[in-house]
């Protein structure tokens, strides 16, 4: 006890002359005068470092990526920042791979001819065309909201269909939809129950019990589905995502257009950049030229920018940068990618892909037999990446008809003739196109060969028990209802681009969920730094491929570093 008293007064006895040494005044006197001193030649050098934002900005490109950067700059704008924004584009048009047009050539209703969607919980887009006062729709034309419908893929490998995917929202009916589609699977229920165990053990305060169940059931499927990895491949090799989508009402395209306005930036059309000079004053001289109605160009222009951001392939445009960029980025590669919508009253033909007649042609299929897109004998289906259908109504007089859309994305171009095999896969000469239409304004052309007009009447042409479409073909040399009522095909040079370094699943094992978010943040700074104010923002699509999303994400980080200064 003793012992214990004199050591807490040793400890008291030292403690007290600390104390009196701190609290002297030479001590007090001194220390202050220090702090203030440093401080002071703090504030001094941070306000002798004026922080310069560029103002004059150019930015190269009007897809997403570019039009997104305008409209960020845009909100940006404040007392001390006023950045003035260029934007060039060497079309007749905003878009880029986003491109809208009319169903026909009588209706206004559009279709995506390039980049049609994007996932719906890609909140980065959303949120885009949200602020912007555009509306959101699924692909079957209604208004999304927090839960959308499941989104149902089948498989194709080729000559059968040999499974589905199953993806949507984290609820109890799409967790009801995958327990029913691999009820038979006893590795399925075994999964099952681990995940929901697993996920509910660590999460069970941040996840509601039906979040907990879809994952566990997402888990489970992707275990035991033989197509699991078929699936990552393809989708990762073409850009595609297995989520549901959505798209912006009244098309894409004005959508870009409207966000364009909304950043009251000048826009230039028609004016192709074929020349960067890099100053040491950390300036640009942007050199254009401007097509005009002709097909001539104008006079080169050009002009002085305080910062440039490419938003197009550097590959593709032929853009000079002078001088030499020390790490020039890697050049992309591309693969041609063709898109063909046609429209029909009929759905496609079973048969064509091995189904029973009585059996229905899926919505949405995708074929990971790459083999069969350069297959062209005619004893098979015709090539294709995805085919996908929507429904669209119509009115005859009093009368509302239902019709369909189907979109068909391929490496080569898909021909009337593999048109009509999907069709009548038996007997495709059959099928009838809009060029053996009745109601073609066809006049002169009769006339030049002596011929009357004809004027179609008859019964009803809706009707399936008779076979009008023949009858009208052996009399008049034409029909009045087309099997096939309207084609477009799209080609896109630079549709799709060659991932050559994906990130795996080692990498998110690697640097964990915080560490994989930084480092891929980490990667998009690295790769779109050309040099101080010079900016390049495909250059990520080697890796991540193309998407609206990521578009959008890489334009949200130059409009970061630019607004850093």
């Amino acid at each position: 006890m003793l012992l214990h008293f004199f050591v807490w007064f040793c400890l008291l006895a030292v403690a007290h002359s600390w104390t009196q040494e701190f609290e002297s005044p030479s001590v007090l006197k001194s220390m202050p005068e220090s702090l203030d001193a440093d401080l002071q030649d703090l504030l001094n050098s941070l306000s002798q470092q004026e922080v310069k934002k560029p103002t004059k900005i150019a930015i190269i490109g009007g897809g997403i990526a570019g039009v997104s950067i305008a409209y960020k700059l845009r909100g940006r704008e404040s007392k001390t920042w006023s950045p003035q924004v260029t934007l060039f584009e060497q079309d007749s048009r905003l878009g880029g791979r986003i491109h809208s047009i009319s169903r026909s050539d009588a209706n206004p209703d559009l279709i995506e001819a390039g980049a049609a969607t994007f996932d719906w919980d890609d909140l980065c887009v959303a949120r885009l065309f949200r602020e912007a006062g555009v509306v959101l729709i699924d692909p079957q034309d209604r208004e999304t909201g927090d839960n959308p419908q499941t989104r149902s893929i089948s498989l194709y490998d080729g000559h059968n269909i040999v499974g589905r995917k199953l993806s949507g929202p984290q609820t109890w009916t799409h967790a009801a939809k995958k327990v029913w589609q691999n009820r038979g699977s006893v590795w399925f229920w075994r999964h099952l129950l681990v995940r929901v165990v697993a996920i509910g053990w660590g999460e069970w305060y941040s996840y509601t019990w039906s979040e907990i169940v879809s994952t566990a059931a997402n888990y489970a499927a992707s275990a035991v589905s033989p197509w699991e990895d078929e699936v990552t491949r393809f989708a990762t090799r073409f850009g595609l995502s297995v989520k549901p989508q959505i798209s912006a009402r009244w098309g894409n395209e004005r959508a870009l257009r409207r966000l364009a306005l909304l950043s009251q930036a000048t826009v230039r059309l028609n004016s192709t950049v074929t020349h960067i000079t890099i100053h040491d004053e950390r300036t640009f001289d942007v050199a254009w030229s401007t097509a005009t109605d002709d097909g001539g160009s104008e006079e080169p222009h050009t002009d002085n920018f305080d910062a440039v951001i490419i938003a197009a392939s550097l590959s593709q445009t032929g853009i000079t940068i002078t001088p030499e960029l020390q790490t020039p980025p890697e050049p992309v590669e591309y693969t041609p990618l063709h898109i063909t919508h046609f429209t029909s009253m009929r759905n496609l033909d079973p048969t064509a892909f091995n189904l029973s007649a009585t059996e229905r042609v899926p919505d949405e299929i995708w074929n990971l037999n790459l083999q069969s897109n350069h297959d062209e004998s005619p004893s098979t289906t015709p090539p294709f990446l995805t085919l996908a259908r929507t429904t669209f109504d119509w009115r005859l007089g009093c009368e509302i008809h239902s019709g369909n859309v189907f979109r068909v994305t391929s490496m080569a171009p898909l021909t009337d003739d593999d048109i009509a095999r999907l069709f009548n896969f038996t007997d495709p000469g059959k099928v009838t196109f809009p060029h053996q239409n009745c109601d073609l304004h066809v006049t002169d052309s009769y006339a030049e060969r002596g011929r009357r007009y004809p004027r179609v009447g008859g019964p009803s042409v809706f009707l399936d028990d008779m076979d009008h479409e023949g009858w009208f073909l052996r009399n008049w040399e034409c029909t009045p209802a087309p099997r096939v009522r309207w084609v477009h095909r799209q080609v896109w040079a630079n549709g799709v681009p060659v991932v050559t370094k994906a990130d795996t699943e080692e990498d998110l094992v690697t640097y964990g969920v915080v560490g994989y978010g930084d480092m891929m943040r980490e990667r998009r700074r690295e790769s779109m730094k050309l040099a101080p104010g010079l900016f390049y923002v495909s250059g990520i699509e080697a890796s991540n491929g193309a998407s609206l999303g990521e578009s959008v994400r890489m334009g949200a980080e130059v409009v970061s570093l630019l607004s850093c200064g």
